[in-house]
């Protein structure tokens, strides 16, 4: 009768020792990417700090508030096309996802379009005199979008602010831990972190705390 082979112990061990190497680099491989997100938010909120002050610098002007951008720069490649200014007011007004170009009150998305203009962050700077400016609103690592916003979280974040949204629970935890010394707690610190649920503006409501699950949050921390 013939014998029927069969698998040994050692070629088992050997079997498992693969399957463990395998799990072992794919967990490594999904937090190198986590970090290389966390990383990538956290200089985002310097990046855009850096290019509204140095716009400042440069104009005394806030960009979005700008009133003297469509001057500077609606004909400055030889073409012409739409440069939508802001109304001169000192501040960025309209809500941090804003996108409509609209002075004196959706600033938050003309804040952009003088920033790309000036050369100081990347994306399309202009439209034609038919359809205004084709700007739109920078995403994050995490596919979330990017903003800015002159009053959030009324009393605890008086200051412009910059607000990133798409964060999830985890990714949310480790980045207010990194740049803030009193993290997940929904209150404002030393710092101005503070977080609220993805989707939201961020002056209607902020969360309790953070959940490591499926939930997506707004970050917003001031320039």
């Amino acid at each position: 009768m013939k014998r029927q082979a069969g698998f040994t112990l050692v070629e088992i061990a050997i079997v498992l020792v693969v399957i463990g190497l395998l799990l072992g680099g794919v967990l490594k491989g999904q937090e190198l990417i986590l970090n290389s997100q966390v990383r990538n938010v956290v200089n985002e909120f310097n990046n855009v700090a850096a290019a509204k002050y140095t716009y400042q610098d440069r104009y005394r002007q806030i960009p979005g508030d700008d009133n003297t951008a469509d001057a500077r720069w609606s004909s400055a490649d030889g073409t012409t096309h739409v440069v939508v200014d802001g109304d001169g007011s000192s501040a960025i007004e309209g809500a941090w996802n804003a996108t409509a170009p609209v002075a004196g009150t959706t600033e938050a998305g003309i804040f952009w379009h003088h920033l790309r203009n000036d050369g100081l962050v990347y994306g399309p700077r202009h439209g034609s005199p038919s359809n205004g400016p084709t700007y739109q609103l920078p995403r994050n690592a995490f596919d979330g979008l990017i903003g800015v916003q002159e009053t959030a979280f009324t009393g605890t974040l008086p200051g412009p602010v910059i607000c990133q949204s798409g964060i999830p629970g985890k990714a949310a935890v480790i980045i207010d831990t990194r740049v803030d010394d009193d993290p997940g707690n929904g209150s404002a610190s030393d710092t101005g972190i503070l977080q609220g649920v993805a989707g939201e503006d961020p002056s209607v409501a902020a969360a309790a705390d953070y959940t490591v699950d499926d939930t997506a949050f707004i970050i917003c921390r001031e320039m």
